[in-house]
């Protein structure tokens, strides 16, 4: 490891020196140098586990390159002529949907792709071929335009079939599935979102569905048969033309109306989870400012991203592109950027997982800078970058970093994965309880300790490595610091096992003291339900069926338990499918064995990294959105680490008797 001069901080002195490296201010959002151009429409993006970014429209050339309506990018927006796919796909791609396996799956007004006929719908391999082992063998008379995916692989598709309008499903070989009777309806379902419970609801131009009133939306068993516990609440105008489901159930539509539910809401508006209109959710905009509101997506917090065609929310100049609050307000932390010189028409939009925003649509410029049809946004304000654990330089990517105590005068080394280089600094003593996360909201880990003889936080800021010190908790407690209230930046907390109570000091203000818990309970906090906030949740190592989780969701206050684990296994708990959810997970030093138990539907995996004696540092070291598991060997003090995208890096960073930053939170 290399050697450096130590920073010493003096936990009662506000006299601080700069560590090696200086650090970078944070600004608002800002346009991102990716500016491939293309000279039309784009409709959908997809980011890719490895960086790059498929873009699909109704453009013939894209990056400098004659490419016709389909292309792969690099992450910084070359053309990427690895991917194979022809320039004869003969019409738009308006959609990409992944699959697990990494196949895509594109849909659109096409009716060839690499000269094989495939209308309206089709599988490519990773590489761009044409996957010839699928084929749905239908003639739609117009595009597709969404597609989804269910978790067992089959696809529904809404299209017009023998002069029918149906949603249809079909198998993994794009083959009907005769079992799903969707009924009939009476114009064209645009857009498929399908529940966490299988449910499917679709959205579009249509009135009946059925023969049963159901104004341009509609929601379906996972048999097709209409639900009839869901009811539509009569917009206004000709359709619903895009839907984004929250983790609460509830959803966010819009489209060209001005009235839903019997009340005043143009082109945005939430529905409960029954259709009804949620009137706790104020229209952001008046009429005529908004002129439609084509795409949208829900952040982790709850804010909602909306693109469109208009210049003002709510009074305030926003072209094209905004930020919604979670009770329908304008989020004015989310900066005005100019799309072009007229009203813009902004039509596509997808979020990457380092939380920059993709747009595409009608404009020749962005914040006065040329960029055709294509640009992305960085996004460096709390509420839309992803917060990766142990991150101590603010790259998106978990740093090897260890604690060295050494008495009143311990120490916190770490190695920059944005450059490769090295900082220490002393802060802290060997008895100390590490408490290192995002105290500050500036999107990088802050050093951090606690105290258990006082019950006395000390935080170190990232921004300019001044600290601040507080009491919070009692001799005895857990700590167990994160985002409760969903703000941005990590609360002090404590878990008391002696009254089995946790207290919450939240940044936003106030105290939350809630009881949860039964004795010999381990607290495991995370964001479970992906809304934003963490969950207080407990490992239960002596339950009556084995090992116990228990989490009490903060997105509705509904407890989940399940069995899963011995009593010996260590909690690894962490995001490994990147879905935007904390999976529940154990490490078994026994065997070395990562068990992750899958947010999305409850089905595990397990595969053997580490051995005995090991420390489990589970965390984001590739950047790519998903944990990854890793162990510290403090035989020798080398870390293993097994990337989700980057593959396997064996590093050796500390000393006989360090300990490893990113296990602080390991139970």
């Amino acid at each position: 490891m290399k050697s450096l001069r130590v920073l010493r901080i003096a936990c009662f002195s506000s006299v601080l020196l700069l560590i090696i490296g200086s650090s970078t201010a944070f600004k608002a959002q800002t346009l991102d140098a990716f500016n491939p151009g293309a000279n039309a429409n784009i409709s959908d993006f997809l980011p890719l586990p490895s960086g790059k970014i498929l873009v699909g429209g109704t453009f013939s050339t894209i990056a400098g390159n004659a490419k016709r309506n389909i292309a792969r990018l690099n992450a910084d927006g070359t053309y990427d002529a690895t991917f194979t796919t022809e320039t004869d796909i003969t019409g738009s791609v308006l959609q990409f949907v992944a699959q697990p396996d990494g196949k895509i799956l594109i849909a659109g007004g096409f009716a060839t792709v690499n000269g094989v006929t495939r209308h309206r719908l089709a599988r490519l391999n990773e590489d761009g071929t044409l996957d010839t082992g699928f084929n749905a063998g239908f003639t739609p008379p117009v595009g597709v335009s969404r597609i989804a995916l269910q978790p067992d692989g089959k696809i529904l598709v809404p299209a017009s079939f023998s002069g029918t309008i149906q949603v249809s499903r079909r198998n993994v070989d794009g083959s009907i599935d005769s079992s799903f009777n969707a009924p009939t309806f009476s114009g064209n379902p645009n857009n498929l979102i399908i529940q966490p419970d299988g449910k499917i609801i679709a959205t579009g131009a249509f009135l009946t569905v059925g023969g049963v009133d159901r104004k341009f939306i509609a929601r379906l068993n996972e048999n097709g048969t209409l639900d009839t516990s869901f009811t539509s609440p009569n917009p206004d105008q000709t359709n619903i033309s895009w839907l984004t489901l929250a983790p609460d159930g509830k959803m966010y539509i819009s489209g060209p109306f001005t009235i839903v539910g019997g009340l005043a809401r143009p082109y945005i508006a939430r529905l409960n989870s029954d259709g009804t209109l949620d009137t706790g959710f104020q229209n952001p905009a008046a009429a005529p400012t908004v002129r439609s509101a084509f795409k949208s997506f829900l952040q982790p917090d709850g804010k909602l991203v909306i693109v469109g065609s208009f210049d003002t929310i709510g009074g305030v100049a926003r072209r094209g592109l905004a930020r919604i609050n979670s009770d329908g307000t304008l989020d004015t932390t989310f900066r005005n950027i100019p799309f072009g010189s007229g009203t813009p028409a902004i039509e596509s939009l997808r979020r990457q997982p380092d939380g920059k925003i993709l747009v595409g649509g009608s404009f020749t410029t962005v914040d006065g800078v040329a960029r055709g049809q294509i640009a992305r946004i960085t996004s460096d304000d709390t509420g839309l970058v992803r917060r990766v654990p142990f991150d101590l330089d603010g790259d998106n990517k978990t740093d090897l970093s260890i604690f060295r105590p050494n008495g009143a005068a311990s120490e916190w080394w770490w190695l920059k994965s944005s450059t490769g280089g090295n900082a220490a600094l002393q802060f802290g003593a060997s008895t100390d309880r590490l408490v290192p996360t995002d105290y500050t909201g500036d999107v990088k880990t802050d050093v951090a300790f606690w105290r258990p003889s006082t019950g006395q936080w000390f935080v170190l800021r990232s921004e300019d490595f001044s600290f601040y010190a507080f009491p919070f908790g009692a001799t005895g407690d857990v700590p167990v610091p994160a985002d409760y209230d969903g703000d941005g930046k990590s609360d002090a907390a404590v878990f008391r096992e002696s009254s089995l109570t946790w207290f919450i000091s939240k940044s936003s203000g106030g105290t939350d003291i809630v009881g949860f818990g039964a004795a010999g309970d381990k607290p495991v906090n995370a964001d479970y339900d992906g809304d934003g906030k963490s969950d207080i949740a407990i490992f239960r190592p002596a339950g009556a069926n084995g090992a116990e989780w228990w989490i009490r969701r903060s997105s509705n206050g509904n407890v989940f338990a399940t069995q899963f684990g011995t009593s010996t296994d260590k909690t690894v708990v962490g995001d490994y499918t990147g879905d935007g959810k904390a999976d529940i997970a154990f490490w078994r030093s026994s065997t070395g064995f990562w068990n992750i138990l899958r947010s999305e539907d409850l089905t595990y995996f397990a595969f053997p990294f580490g051995t005995t004696g090991d420390f489990p540092v589970p965390g984001d070291y590739d950047g790519d959105g998903k944990f990854d598991a890793g162990v510290f060997r403090p035989s020798n003090s080398t870390w293993f680490i097994q990337g989700s995208t980057a593959g396997t890096l064996i590093q050796q960073f500390g000393i006989t008797g360090d300990l490893p930053v990113p296990n602080a939170f390991v139970r």
